[in-house]
């Protein structure tokens, strides 16, 4: 039995953001600084992560949402909404303390 309540598993079409979500390391002090917040809220809320390379070639939805290709997005996703969905401040508290706290990105 694990003593985690949940996994989160991210599929990314990025092999650095992939690389450095499993190795929980990054040279960059700024990426340091939000994975440090990562595994900060991981701990306190009780859940791992792990990440998943997906190429962009089989990714298509995602892929088409980070180049901005807009009519490619709707023609594949077109139940998507049109408008964006507003984020409840607590879960900004909650996923964001850079926001809550006013932290700054490099300690």
């Amino acid at each position: 039995m694990s003593r985690f309540k949940q996994v989160v598993l991210s599929h990314c079409d990025n092999e650095s953001v992939v690389f450095i979500l499993n190795s929980r390391t990054s040279r960059a002090p700024d990426v340091m600084h939000l994975l440090h917040l990562l595994l900060m809220a991981a701990a306190h809320h009780n859940f791992i992560f792990s990440a998943q390379h997906i190429a962009g070639s089989a990714n298509k939805i995602p892929d088409a949402i980070s180049r901005f290709h807009w009519q490619a997005f709707r023609h594949l996703a077109p139940q998507a909404n049109r408008q964006p969905t507003v984020i409840p401040p607590h879960l900004w508290e909650t996923l964001y303390p850079l926001f809550l706290f006013n932290l700054p990105l490099t300690p």
